[in-house]
């Protein structure tokens, strides 16, 4: 069951990205050389926001992805609170795989080959893709 609207964390995301953009010279950083690292769940927001970013205008240089959770991930991001995440059937707009473009950075993803949670096909899938 979803608990918390997992939308919120992306908007937290996009949120600190705006701020080391717009406070770079503050922090003494190089905006455009960020580069994300996500396990699992974090893995898969990883990768959804490098799907999007493009969009705003605050992509990474790059992104390590280990273990992205990758389909339940999506699958939990486009249900509502309260509903049992696997029920949901059109995921699609919350799927890093099927948002790839040529705007996603470049990326490398890990994957534990005894992982019973992710598939390996679910990482083969989106370097594929």
């Amino acid at each position: 069951m979803v608990c918390n609207d997992p939308r919120e964390t992306e908007k937290d995301l996009n949120a600190a990205m705006d701020v080391l953009h717009k406070n770079a010279a503050d922090y003494r950083i190089n905006p455009n050389e960020i580069v994300f690292s996500g396990f699992s769940a974090g893995g898969h927001l990883a990768a959804l926001h490098s799907a999007r970013c493009s969009r705003r205008g605050s992509c990474p240089k790059a992104q390590v992805l280990h273990y992205p959770y990758l389909d339940a991930g999506a699958m939990i991001f486009c249900s509502e609170v309260g509903t049992k995440y696997r029920e949901q059937m059109d995921f699609n707009e919350c799927h890093p795989t099927s948002l790839m473009d040529r705007g996603v950075p470049p990326t490398i993803v890990y994957h534990a080959k005894q992982d019973e949670l992710v598939q390996t096909r679910q990482m083969t899938d989106y370097v594929t893709a």
